[in-house]
């Protein structure tokens, strides 16, 4: 069965805060079934930012000083904080399992042609290193059909 591969974007915000002597802020990545265009990407950073800078801050006076969402890769997962999530297209664990092996296979590939498990690694290396946040252990793999996860039509794994 051929990998189906979702468009992926980045997207992040920085704000000054009256508590803090450094700035706030987020990044994260999301994943859509299809390409948003431009006026969709900015009206959903502009949510984001309003419920986690403006809404959860407003005591604090924050303001903005950076801001974006960009188109980063098509792939078949999404990383999230120590979790990864997909489109819900599996009939049983065992290919969740499967599908999810392979995208950690690939992106520990990707990550050695880029040069980032060479013993003699050089300094200041600017090409693209994958994070895993433990998704290569295996063992750590949880995966997660909770409710929220089947509303939205999507499956995690925790690791």
């Amino acid at each position: 069965m051929e990998e189906k591969k979702f468009p992926i974007y980045k997207y992040w915000a920085t704000w000054k805060q009256d508590d803090l002597d450094y700035n706030n802020g987020f990044s994260s990545s999301i994943m859509f079934k299809e390409y948003k265009t431009e006026d969709e990407l900015n009206k959903l950073l502009q949510e984001i930012i309003q419920k986690n800078a403006y809404e959860k801050y407003t005591d604090k006076n924050p303001v903005l000083i950076d801001s974006g969402i960009e188109f980063k890769e098509e792939e078949s997962w999404c990383l999230r904080w120590f979790n990864h999530y997909t489109y819900n297209l599996f009939k049983t664990d065992e290919e969740v399992k499967k599908s999810f092996n392979e995208f950690i296979e690939r992106k520990i590939k990707q990550n050695w042609e880029n040069g980032h498990y060479q013993t003699e690694r050089k300094e200041g290396n600017s090409n693209p290193f994958y994070c895993f946040m433990g998704a290569e252990d295996r063992w750590r793999w949880n995966i997660c059909r909770c409710e929220h996860c089947q509303e939205v039509g999507k499956i995690t794994i925790d690791h």
